[in-house]
């Protein structure tokens, strides 16, 4: 389950190097030892069905693709698709919120980058470059497993208990009430969360190996739109 945000990317644009270079690489290197500690937490700190479905996490290897999942609150405020995924040989990075009659999606190749916002019918394009971000390298880099525990239990606590098929984690706090259901791999099926921000449900739909096509695809739609002279018009 890879998950990007079309307004963090939109962010990242906007701030600039002047914010991202402000992170050194000690920076990230304590940050990866701290969630590097939380794993060795949960390993050693769990009981046996929790520790059973981190090490089924930790196991987890990456791969290459587009996940497509159904968003619905019980009201239907909330009501679209989400699209996320990557190729990380080939930089290319997918991510979007789809509605029937709009919605919005992000695309890199690596160097190009692409809003494109359908409610609008225009887009926005630069390259990374243009931009001087620095790269950040760490000697203590997360693994992809490492990266799965951390983002199925992040700083909210869990229980895991053990369903037919694979597992369920229950959240249960003073702001949120909820819960995930994984099969037996530690793949993502199922969320239902009740917060303030409403009830919602995201349900795993489908996923695809074709990155580069899906890529195309959404690229090939920039040429029924108009082009932005700024990323401010595209959102």
């Amino acid at each position: 389950m890879k998950k990007f945000n079309f307004f963090i990317q939109t962010a990242i644009v906007l701030l600039g190097v002047s914010t991202l270079v402000g992170f050194n690489n000690n920076y990230y290197e304590n940050e990866n030892a701290t969630e590097k500690e939380k794993v060795y937490e949960l390993m050693n700190n769990s009981d046996t069905v929790k520790r059973e479905f981190v090490e089924k996490l930790l196991k987890k290897e990456y791969r290459s693709e587009v996940n497509y999942y159904k968003l619905k609150s019980d009201d239907g405020s909330i009501n679209y698709t989400e699209i996320s995924g990557d190729d990380l040989d080939k930089g290319i990075m997918i991510d979007g919120q789809l509605k029937e009659n709009g919605g919005f999606i992000f695309i890199s190749d690596g160097d190009n980058r692409y809003w494109l916002n359908f409610n609008k019918n225009n887009y926005y394009t630069d390259k990374i470059n243009d931009h001087k971000i620095a790269k950040i390298t760490t000697s203590n880099p997360l693994t992809y497993g490492e990266k799965e525990v951390i983002k199925v239990f992040g700083d909210l606590p869990r229980t895991v208990e053990r369903i037919d098929g694979g597992y369920k984690t229950i959240l249960s706090d003073e702001l949120n009430d909820g819960y995930e259901i994984y099969d037996k791999n530690g793949n993502f099926i199922l969320s239902y969360l009740d917060n303030s921000q409403g009830k919602v449900t995201t349900t795993w739909l489908k996923s695809t190996d074709d990155v580069e096509g899906v890529y195309n695809y959404y690229l090939s739609k920039i040429s029924e739109m108009t082009q932005a002279k700024s990323i401010e018009e595209v959102k």
